[in-house]
């Protein structure tokens, strides 16, 4: 029971993790890390190379930010919904791993830097 506890926490931090990365938004630099990048909504076509007039520009910066409103509320819903799942224990655990891990990334920014 113990092990099958262990996974569900190990689960829940690598699906908050994920969606850490996700909200932070697409990354620059490197293949697939630009806007429209193979994950991007158009299978990997830069809108940049469009010649997009500005009122088409402002429609598609207001779906992005209509879509990241809603995923955000998703992965809070779907966070919400695991943390119910687990003991009190469990989710202290969490807690704990997430500060863990958030500790290690400002560590390594500021390495990068």
């Amino acid at each position: 029971m113990t092990r099958l506890r262990l996974l569900a926490a190990a689960l829940l931090i690598a699906l908050i993790a994920t969606v850490a990365v996700a909200a932070e938004g697409p990354r620059t630099g490197g293949p697939g890390r630009g806007r429209g990048g193979p994950g991007g909504p158009l299978g990997g076509i830069p809108l940049a190379t469009l010649n997009l007039t500005q009122a088409q520009q402002d429609q598609i910066r207001s779906i992005r930010e209509r879509s990241q409103q809603e995923i955000q509320a998703l992965q809070e819903r779907t966070r919400n919904e695991i943390l119910a799942v687990l003991t009190p224990e469990q989710q202290a655990e969490v807690t704990k791993l997430q500060a863990e891990q958030q500790r290690q990334r400002r560590e390594q920014r500021r390495n990068q830097q």
